[in-house]
C-alpha cells in the first residue's frame, strides 16, 4: 500500500472548506425561512384572536363574571375575529339582559364557551 501524497490532503481540505461554507449559507437561509414562517403563523393567530391573547382572555373572564359594562375595542372593519365575536356577544347580552346579575350566570357561561369554540 502506498502512502497518500500530501497534495491529496490539501485538495480534501479545500473541499471541506467549500462544504463548510455551503453549510453556513444553508443554515442562514433556513433560519430566514423559518423566521418568515413563524412570523406568518403569529400574524394569522393574532388576526384570528383580534388582539393579544392575554387581552382577549381578560375580556372573556370579565364577561363570564357578568361584567358587561367594560368596552371591547376591536380594529376597524374586524368582524371575524374572536374579539369581534366577543364584542358582539357582549352587546347582545346587554340588549337582552340589562341586569345580568339577576339572570342565570350558567347561561352566560354557556354562551361564552360556545363563542370560544368557534
Amino acid at each position: 500500500m502506498q502512502p497518500a501524497s500530501p497534495w491529496i490532503f490539501s485538495e480534501d481540505l479545500a473541499h471541506f472548506g467549500t462544504i463548510r461554507s455551503y453549510m453556513w449559507y444553508g443554515q442562514i437561509g433556513l433560519q430566514i425561512l423559518l423566521f418568515a414562517m413563524i412570523r406568518a403563523i403569529v400574524r394569522r393567530l393574532l388576526s384570528q384572536l383580534g388582539g393579544e391573547p392575554a387581552t382577549v382572555i381578560e375580556i372573556v373572564r370579565r364577561i363570564a363574571k357578568g361584567d358587561l359594562s367594560s368596552a371591547v375595542a376591536t380594529r376597524s372593519g374586524d368582524e371575524t375575529s374572536l374579539l369581534a365575536a366577543t364584542k358582539s356577544m357582549q352587546e347582545g347580552l346587554e340588549e337582552d339582559h340589562p341586569t345580568v346579575e339577576t339572570k342565570d350566570k350558567a347561561e352566560i357561561r354557556n354562551l361564552i364557551d360556545w363563542v370560544l369554540s368557534l
